[in-house]
């Protein structure tokens, strides 16, 4: 009984001592988000968006009414996307999987590097290193693609093996 009671007890005065250590990872977490101008890149995102769909649109070549249902079709998208990834309703989970996946110790690193001036300029260049990344894939995967196609016609000609036994 003493036991259950001191377990009690003790239990009760360590939980406030964790609680002030989860704010201080989420205020932590916050602050890294902050540096690393998280909602900005997301408004860079979100901004380049219509272009992707205007992009993907013109490769369809539609017109006339196909066209215009495809735009207002692009803009309702944008919206719905825009009022989902907004940064406001994204900000909470963002803390939360930063201050879960991290500890307080590597938070703080995290914070001081992006606060620091190469931090700042890694950044500020990363958008222009994704830029290129993303082309590079894109043409990896245009060959990719034609590779594989390529893959299943050989194997669509190739006849089909016994069933077996």
């Amino acid at each position: 009984m003493f036991t259950k009671r001191f377990a009690l007890i003790v239990s009760c005065l360590l939980l406030p001592a964790a609680l002030v250590a989860q704010d201080h990872k989420a205020a932590l977490a916050d602050e890294l988000l902050t540096s690393m101008k998280v909602d900005k890149m997301i408004d860079q995102l979100l901004q380049q968006m219509p272009a992707m769909f205007q992009q993907q649109m013109q490769q369809l070549n539609m017109s006339g009414a196909d066209k215009d249902k495809a735009d207002k079709l692009m803009q309702d998208l944008t919206m719905y996307v825009r009022e989902q990834l907004d940064w406001t309703k994204m900000k909470p989970e963002y803390v939360l999987i930063y201050s879960e996946t991290f500890s307080e110790q590597e938070l703080q690193g995290l914070v001081d590097f992006y606060k620091s001036p190469v931090g700042q300029a890694f950044i500020e260049k990363m958008p222009v290193v994704m830029s290129k990344t993303m082309q590079i894939q894109q043409g990896k995967m245009a060959d990719v693609m034609a590779h594989v196609q390529e893959i299943i016609r050989n194997a669509q000609s190739q006849p089909s093996a016994p069933a077996a036994k």
